[in-house]
């Protein structure tokens, strides 16, 4: 068994490379970033803003967050109230960095990953895993892209949706939370130690994901060999 980390900031492809390379190597995909999108949902639906550290800290301690993984399917749940289709929303995408400031909002995000992940191969994805969630993990990569480029990704991908947004807006909202995930004081975004860096600014999915895969079964293929 052993863990990869795709690492990266918001909108760089991570997601859908994370996807191929989980069915190209026949393991599990978790999407790490869907628990910190989970604590913002329950947070704004009890009218807990992300600077009222107090109140988000108490009702960390009081509820129960789980991510669940079964049959290729990931799942969030509160108080064991599945809550994951209500997660990809312009509203939570605005304000989701600034909850992950919050350090009690990235441990309890990070001892979810890390339960989920438990006896199973898994290609995981998010902003701090190779660095912070899973130092030790096997593989790491560092998926980066121009931040125009995942302005527009965004923007397609939330009108594919039905989701009226405005691109500028989008594109704005992609550098405040560059900037709130670089500059958070625990487990910010960074390139993690020994990790591979790919730009995918100029290629597919598909391209991105060939190249992880191709690395990942070269490095097992030695190791069997050694």
């Amino acid at each position: 068994m052993y863990i990869i980390t795709i690492d990266g900031p918001s909108s760089s492809g991570k997601s859908t490379v994370a996807s191929l390379v989980a069915q190209k190597l026949n393991i599990a995909h978790i999407n790490s970033g869907e628990a910190y999108r989970a604590i913002a949902y329950f947070m704004l639906n009890k009218g807990i803003t992300p600077t009222d550290s107090v109140n988000v800290n108490k009702e960390l301690q009081q509820n129960v967050f789980k991510m669940i993984y079964d049959n290729g399917v990931q799942t969030l749940l509160v108080n064991g109230v599945d809550i994951t289709k209500h997660l990809h929303t312009n509203q939570i995408n605005a304000v989701v960095s600034q909850y992950g400031k919050n350090p009690q909002v990235i441990y309890t995000a990070s001892d979810m990953a890390r339960e989920v992940s438990k006896n199973m191969s898994v290609v995981m994805e998010g902003r701090n895993l190779g660095s912070f969630c899973f130092p030790d993990a096997k593989y790491k990569f560092f998926v980066d892209c121009d931040v125009k480029e995942r302005a527009i990704r965004r923007y397609n991908e939330m009108r594919q949706k039905g989701i009226e947004v405005d691109l500028e807006t989008i594109y704005n909202q992609t550098l405040e939370r560059d900037h709130l995930d670089k500059t958070r004081e625990v487990a910010p975004l960074v390139v993690p130690k020994n990790a591979i860096l790919i730009d995918s600014t100029n290629l597919t999915a598909e391209q991105v994901a060939q190249k992880i895969v191709d690395i990942v079964r070269d490095m097992e293929l030695n190791l069997n060999a050694l």
